[in-house]
C-alpha cells in the first residue's frame, strides 16, 4: 500500500467511524424515526453484551432484509480483526436490534451453509464498497443472519408450527 492509499484509507475509516456514532446518536434521540433509511441502504442498531465488561454495547449496521430475517456483515470495515460486537455475539447470540421504532428481541445465527455466498452477493449490492473491504484483507467476513420466531397454534389446535415474524 502507497502512503497515499495509507492516509486515503485511514480517513476513510475514521469518517465511517465518525458516521456510526452521529447514527447511533439520531436514530436514539428520534426513536427510529431518523436513521433507519439513509439514501438507498436500511441501517438498524444491535445492542450486544460485552463478552468481558457485561455491559451493552450497541452499533449500527447496514442490513438487507432475506425470507428468514434481516442479514448483516461483519466487516469492521475491512480490518484484519473482526469487530468487537461480532465476538460478543458469538458468545451470546441472543441479542436485541432496533429496525426504525421497532425493537427486536432476535438469535444471531452466523451463516456458513451454501448460503452464505447468496447472501453476501445480496450484501455486496447494497454496498459496494464491501467489495473494497474484503481486497484489503485476507480475513472471510461473517454473515450474520437475525431471526424472529414466533410459536404459533396450528389450525387443528394441535403442535406449535415455528414461523418467523416481522
Amino acid at each position: 500500500m502507497q502512503p497515499l492509499d495509507k492516509i486515503s484509507d485511514i480517513m476513510f475509516r475514521s469518517f465511517f467511524l465518525t458516521a456510526d456514532k452521529i447514527t447511533k446518536y439520531i436514530y436514539r434521540i428520534s426513536n427510529g424515526a431518523i436513521g433507519h433509511q439513509q439514501a438507498s441502504f436500511r441501517i438498524l442498531l444491535l445492542s450486544t453484551i460485552g463478552r468481558k465488561s457485561g455491559l451493552v454495547r450497541t452499533h449500527s449496521l447496514l442490513y438487507v432484509r432475506v425470507d428468514e430475517g434481516l442479514v448483516v456483515v461483519a466487516s469492521n470495515g475491512g480490518n484484519d480483526q473482526h469487530p468487537q460486537w461480532y465476538l460478543n455475539l458469538l458468545k451470546n447470540p441472543h441479542v436485541q436490534i432496533q429496525v426504525g421504532r421497532k425493537r427486536f428481541d432476535v438469535f444471531a445465527q452466523v451463516e456458513e451453509s451454501t448460503k452464505r455466498e447468496v447472501l453476501w452477493k445480496k450484501l455486496q449490492r447494497e454496498w459496494p464498497y464491501y467489495n473494497r473491504y474484503q481486497e484489503g484483507t485476507s480475513r472471510i467476513f461473517p454473515i450474520i443472519l437475525f431471526s424472529m420466531r414466533k410459536l404459533i397454534s396450528t389450525a387443528d389446535g394441535g403442535d406449535l408450527e415455528n414461523v418467523i415474524v416481522w
